[in-house]
């Protein structure tokens, strides 16, 4: 079962009590796949929902430290998730006989990777405050864009069809060139 929809990743410059920034993405399995938009979030307007965000905002184009942010995370907490369980499979088979002492050496590294990954993860979130700079510039960015036309919630449901009608037919793409490739 296809789990997707859209959620906000990468919160950066938050300011207490008032606002951060953080990118809109369409995600699959709650893994941020393609951004949508960035926008400067009203602290306290977003919903909790897994699959789909709502939120007050205003749209400020793409914010690349907030989209490097989102992937990084996501990588991290894979790997993770993926290389901790082997760390700890090392644990249950320390005693084997049978398994050589460099294979116990990889699988006990990558369990401690697995636990790094897992620690920088965490870290990643510390640090988000904006600077008193930024967050007069982010106050200002807001004051302009709501004189101009007012904020916006989440875009609408056209921009996430456009976009998965793109993942779409660069799946069925790829899988052309793979049949052809097979061909030769």
């Amino acid at each position: 079962m296809l789990l997707y929809g859209r959620r906000l990743y990468g919160k950066i410059d938050h300011v207490p009590g008032r606002l951060y920034v953080a990118t809109l993405f369409v995600h699959a399995w709650l893994i941020p796949f393609f951004p949508i938009q960035t926008y400067i979030v009203f602290e306290g307007t977003e919903s909790k929902g897994l699959f789909r965000a709502t939120f007050q905002g205003v749209p400020i184009g793409f914010d690349f430290t907030s989209i490097f942010l989102a992937y990084l995370r996501a990588v991290l907490l894979l790997a993770s998730l993926g290389l901790t369980p082997i760390g700890l499979m090392s644990l249950l088979i320390v005693t084997d006989p049978s398994i050589s002492r460099s294979s116990l050496l990889t699988i006990i590294l990558l369990g401690i990777v697995g636990l790094g990954c897992f620690v920088v993860y965490g870290f990643s979130y510390s640090g988000l405050q904006a600077t008193p700079a930024r967050a007069k510039e982010l106050m200002q960015l807001v004051q302009q864009r709501t004189e101009q036309g007012g904020s916006a919630s989440a875009p609408s449901r056209l921009g996430t069809m456009l976009v998965w009608l793109l993942l779409i037919g660069l799946c069925l793409s790829s899988g052309l060139v793979m049949a052809m490739l097979q061909r030769r």
